[in-house]
């Protein structure tokens, strides 16, 4: 038991435990301090908490997405929005088939869903029977 140290035992050993604390945290504060400030001298004064990015200007829209926002990337309607945008024309029956062939695996089911989802958004338009983008 006397191989353990105990606290005050060492005064040297105390005082270095005390000074790496203290510079640590005064190493936080710091960087707290600078990422403050570089955070306030980016905004443009528009509202605290909110950075506009200086590379982001204006983009140009295409038809389908100033109608409505096109599906989220990796979702069921997604695949089929982009495969209806590949090859126009496809009865359902096609559009299930290729959008099994890219490998989202998914039942009939979901993918009819999503067919008619994205026609109620007006993306998509069922003529005849044959899915199109809706012009």
């Amino acid at each position: 038991m006397a191989d353990i140290p105990q606290a005050g035992a060492d005064p040297i050993r105390d005082a270095v435990e005390q000074i790496r604390r203290e510079a640590y945290a005064a190493g936080w504060k710091a960087a707290l301090e600078a990422v403050s400030a570089a955070v306030a001298s980016v905004g443009n004064g528009t509202e605290p908490g909110i950075i506009i990015h200086p590379f982001v200007g204006p983009t140009r829209q295409t038809p389908a997405e100033s109608r409505g926002s096109l599906p989220t990337v990796g979702t069921t309607p997604h695949y089929v929005y982009q495969a209806v945008q590949r090859k126009q024309g496809m009865t359902g029956a096609e559009v299930i088939a290729t959008v099994r062939a890219d490998g989202h695996d998914v039942g009939e089911a979901q993918i009819r869903t999503a067919l008619s989802r994205l026609e109620k958004r007006q993306l998509l338009a069922n003529r005849h029977r044959k899915w199109f983008l809706k012009s």
